[in-house]
C-alpha cells in the first residue's frame, strides 16, 4: 500500500511539472524567489524649477570651460604670429624705432641670441642689444637668459610678443583719435573769433560781442570744413585699427 501511494504521487508531481513546463507557468516558489532577486523600481520624481536652474548653469559652465581650453589651445599670440607684416603696424613702429630695428622682428619669431641676429643682419652686437633693448622698454619683446656657470655670463635670448604689438600700435591709434576728438570739441565750443582770441558763444554774448582788448568785433567763424577733415582723419584711424586687430 504505501509503495502505491508514493508511485501515485510521484506520478501526480512529474504530471504537475509536465504541465508546468508545457503552459510555461511558473510555480509559486519560484515566483517568490524570482520576485525578491529583482530590484525594485524606484519611483520616479518631477523635476522641480531649481532643478531646471541648476541643470541649466552646469551646461553653461561646460560651456564656458570648453571656450577656455578653445583660447589656450589658441592663444593670440599665435594669431598674431606675423603681425609685423602688417603696414599700419610697421608706419606706427617708425614713429618710435629706427628702421633696422623694426626690421629685426621677423628674426625673433622663436626664441633667439642677440649675437646670432648680429650675425644674420650683418650689424655690431651692440647695435642690436641697444634695439633690443628699446623694444623691450616698449614691452613689444620679451628675452630668457641662461647663466654660464664658468664664466658667471648671462646669454640673453630675445622673442618677439605680438599680442603686444597689437596692443602697443592700437593704444598708439586710439591716442592721435582721442586727441582729434578733443580738438574737434573745442573747436565746436570755441566757434566765436576777434582779431587775438577764440570765445566761445557764452563768452562772446557777455561781452556784447565786443572784444575789450583788441576793440574789434567778435564774429562768429565757420569752421565747418575743418571739423569735416578732422572727421575724416578720425574714421581712417579707426579703419587703420580694424585692419590691425583682424591681422592673422
Amino acid at each position: 500500500m504505501p509503495k502505491v501511494i508514493k508511485t501515485k504521487a510521484q506520478n501526480f508531481g512529474e504530471k504537475m511539472s509536465g504541465e508546468n513546463k508545457k503552459t510555461g507557468k511558473k510555480t509559486d516558489a519560484a515566483n517568490k524567489i524570482e520576485k525578491a532577486a529583482k530590484p525594485e523600481k524606484q519611483p520616479k520624481t518631477k523635476k522641480t524649477k531649481n532643478d531646471v536652474v541648476k541643470d541649466v548653469a552646469r551646461k553653461d559652465k561646460l560651456v564656458k570651460n570648453a571656450d577656455k581650453i578653445v583660447a589656450v589651445a589658441e592663444p593670440v599670440a599665435v594669431r598674431f604670429s606675423k603681425i609685423y607684416e602688417n603696414k599700419n603696424v610697421r608706419e606706427i613702429l617708425l614713429k618710435y624705432f629706427e628702421e633696422g630695428c623694426v626690421d629685426i622682428l621677423p628674426e625673433l619669431n622663436d626664441y633667439i641670441g642677440d649675437e646670432i641676429v648680429s650675425n644674420k643682419k650683418n650689424m655690431k652686437a651692440p647695435i642690436i642689444r641697444k634695439w633690443l633693448n628699446l623694444m623691450h622698454d616698449k614691452s613689444i619683446v620679451e628675452f630668457n637668459r641662461t647663466k654660464d656657470k664658468k664664466t658667471g655670463w648671462f646669454t640673453y635670448f630675445w622673442k618677439i610678443r605680438p599680442d603686444k604689438v597689437v596692443e602697443f600700435t592700437v593704444s598708439d591709434i586710439n591716442k592721435e583719435i582721442e586727441k582729434l576728438t578733443k580738438e574737434i570739441e573745442e573747436i565746436k565750443a570755441h566757434n566765436f573769433v576777434c582779431d587775438c582770441k577764440t570765445w566761445t558763444s557764452t563768452e562772446a554774448l557777455e561781452s556784447d560781442f565786443v572784444c575789450q582788448e583788441c576793440e574789434k568785433v567778435v564774429m562768429e567763424k565757420d569752421d565747418d570744413k575743418l571739423i569735416a577733415e578732422m572727421e575724416n582723419k578720425k574714421k581712417v584711424l579707426e579703419k587703420k585699427k580694424e585692419d590691425i586687430l583682424s591681422s592673422p
